[in-house]
């Protein structure tokens, strides 16, 4: 858990080659050198206890405080104007999108908006620890993490949702920002993440230094981290940083840009997962989408998928691998691998007796409901019986009448399983 500090935040934004800066008690600076040197206003802000500041297309600055109060400054912080109070204790998180719709989140995931015009508690994202919007001025998502490295998208298109679609495997994550269609995370710590559909998270390089604060894209394809004491860095692939200057400050807690970076993992999702139907490919992004898939013998078309985000993909074989991967209007995205457990292939579950004159009792387990073929081999490899029955999914019993047998030795076979017994007539 981050250390609470009751006296000093700063917050800064980029607005066209300025970054703003608000300190904890609403004071407002800029830099118009990237970060080397700042200038106070002198003119006081409105409010205190500052949680956050963003900016929106046009480089309107807004600010948040903790209690959910919402400044607007047209003017580079020169001067603000109220624009709603939400009586919230733990807002931690403000973002405009592109069509000028404000969204507040709070530490417990309570999510406000003005999306329909009014304001209003829209949702509860299910998590807490809520640190952050990663923005997308993309219509339709953005997302939202926590400090314990969850992901969240929230799609605000024609229909409202929200799915957690990840954890990044960091904890004590203060911040993220997206550039060049990938997402970055950083922790407190300095380590940087980055994944380039929001879902996998892979460790690229680190600022080693502890208290690191907030990052953010910047037009230009540049990252810049800031450090609680208000050292900047900048990076253009979040893997080599290099010191910038200092605000002079202590424990600086928020970052933004106005020009977002658009977002790759906001343009679409794609993944797998399975039950015991089988492999569910989810994607959305397109209405419109084709599946490759490979069994082993190479990519192959499987179908067309229309107005859906996911397909069972039901023609499977439990302990075995496959690859997907999705066309949609031109692009490809994948391959995806995944491996179908062994206890969801079609299998003898067990049989009884091993020693019988009489009957012979299978339960089979059976994944898709269809006809089903049982036999029975001889020592010496002949199929001496076989049986196709319709059954339903799931455990089923099914009886061998084995009095027309010889005394021996026979093998029951199901699937790819092979069971030996013995009949030993009267």
């Amino acid at each position: 858990m981050k250390k609470i500090i009751l006296f000093l935040f700063l917050f800064f934004t980029f607005l066209y080659g300025r970054i703003i800066v608000s300190t904890y008690q609403g004071e407002i600076a800029y830099s118009t050198n990237g970060g080397r040197g700042f200038n106070f206003i002198n003119s006081p802000a409105p409010f205190s206890f500052v949680s956050d500041i963003t900016s929106d297309k046009n480089g309107n600055l807004y600010a948040l405080t903790e209690t959910g109060e919402i400044y607007k400054s047209t003017d580079n912080g020169v001067t603000w104007n109220w624009v709603q109070n939400l009586s919230l204790s733990d807002a931690v998180a403000v973002w405009v999108d592109a069509s000028d719709r404000i969204y507040v989140l709070s530490r417990t995931g309570d999510l406000w908006t003005n999306y329909s015009g009014i304001w209003e508690l829209k949702v509860n994202l299910g998590l807490s620890d809520f640190i952050e919007f990663i923005p997308n001025l993309n219509e339709g998502s953005f997302l939202a993490i926590t400090e314990s490295g969850d992901v969240v998208r929230v799609n605000v298109g024609a229909t409202f949702s929200y799915s957690l679609i990840s954890n990044c495997g960091f904890s004590n994550v203060v911040s993220g920002a997206t550039s060049s269609n990938s997402v970055f995370i950083m922790t407190e710590e300095g380590d940087i993440l980055k994944s380039t559909e929001g879902v996998n998270y892979s460790a690229i390089g680190s600022l080693s230094m502890f208290g690191m604060s907030r990052i953010i894209a910047v037009s230009g394809d540049s990252l810049y981290a800031i450090h609680e004491t208000g050292d900047i860095a900048r990076s253009l692939d979040g893997i080599v940083w290099s010191w910038r200057g200092s605000a002079n400050q202590m424990t600086v807690k928020g970052l933004t840009s106005d020009k977002l970076a658009s977002l790759g993992a906001q343009e679409y999702y794609f993944a797998l997962d399975y039950n015991e139907e089988g492999i569910i490919i989810k994607f959305y992004g397109y209405e419109r989408w084709k599946i490759y898939k490979n069994a082993g013998d190479g990519f192959n078309y499987l179908l067309t998928v229309k107005n859906r985000s996911s397909y069972i993909d039901k023609d499977v074989e439990g302990g075995k691998k496959y690859g997907y991967k999705i066309k949609a209007k031109g692009r490809w995205f994948g391959p995806l691998l995944i491996y179908y457990p062994e206890r969801f292939r079609e299998r003898i579950i067990s049989f009884y007796p091993f020693l019988t004159h009489g009957d012979l009792n299978l339960i089979l387990y059976i994944r898709n409901k269809g006809r089903k073929e049982i036999r029975v081999m001889n020592a010496e490899g002949r199929i001496v019986y076989t049986e196709n029955v319709l059954l339903d999914r799931g455990r089923k019993k099914i009886e061998i009448n084995v009095l027309g047998f010889k005394s021996g030795i026979y093998f029951v076979l199901f699937n790819k399983d092979k069971r030996k017994f013995l009949v030993m007539q009267k």
